[in-house]
Parts: structure tokens; sequence; C-alpha cells
């Protein structure tokens, strides 16, 4: 298994944009970040994404970003929100080594809470925690 770089605790790679750009996690440390793997299945990703939607506002007012990542999603940022592709899977190899991520399923998805100092706090496996995940973001805040 080859480590990926990280910066503050949060895996340091570019992950591509539908404009062009490119979105680099580990700008992010100094706020709460949730990493959102999307389920492979395109109903489960698509319930997914909508479920993490409803929740936009707390993330916001807590000062937290949600980067939700997809193998082919319509990628872009739009307030402290953005939706990355990871079409290589390098994103998925560097997230799923990071410490207590093991048991993982690519095929399922999976969620990382990040500290504002960039620690990991928390992994999720699968899909379906978008309540819990805002509601640990707003206690965390």
């Amino acid at each position: 298994m080859t480590k990926r770089p990280v910066r503050y605790g949060i895996p340091d790679l570019e992950l591509p944009l539908t404009n062009g750009g490119t979105l680099n996690p580990g700008d992010f440390a100094g706020h709460q970040l949730v990493v959102v793997f999307l389920p492979l299945d395109p109903v489960l990703s698509a319930s997914e994404i909508e479920a993490y939607e409803c929740h936009e506002a707390q993330f916001s007012e807590c000062d937290a970003w949600l980067i939700t990542v997809g193998d082919d999603t319509a990628a872009a940022c739009e307030g402290k929100s953005c939706m990355a592709n990871d079409p290589d899977g390098d994103a998925w190899t560097a997230f799923a080594e990071l410490p207590g991520s093991g048991g993982l399923n690519r095929t399922d998805g999976a969620v990382f809470i990040f500290g504002r100092g960039g620690a990991l706090q928390r992994v999720l496996a699968g899909p379906d925690h978008a309540p819990d995940v805002a509601k640990e973001i707003t206690r965390r805040s």
C-alpha cells in the first residue's frame, strides 16, 4: 500500500472539476471539512447528493465545507459546497489509506469528517449519514 501525501492530515491531491479547474481537499484545513464519496450506483448517488443539499445551510452556518466526490458528477463549487470527480480512483485510494478508514468499500461510498486543524475526526461507511453528519458538524462548531 502506497501512502499518499497529506496536508494537515487531509490527502493532498488535485480533484478535477467540470469547468477545467481543480480542487485540493488540503486547501480546506482551518475549516471543518466533510468529504463524501458518493456510492457508485447512480440512483443512490443522486439520493445522497439530495440528502446533503438539504443540510447545506447548516454546513455554511458552521463554517464547514462539504466536498462530494463521484466518478462522473457535474463537478463545480457553489457556496461552501463542492462536487469533484475521481475518475481514476486516486482520491478514493488516498482517503481509504487514512488511519481509521479500514474496511471501506468504494461501491458503497463513505464519509470523512475533518476538524478545523485537518485531523480526521470520523469515518462513516456507506450512504445515508447526512442528518447525523450535519448534527455532528453543528455540535462541533
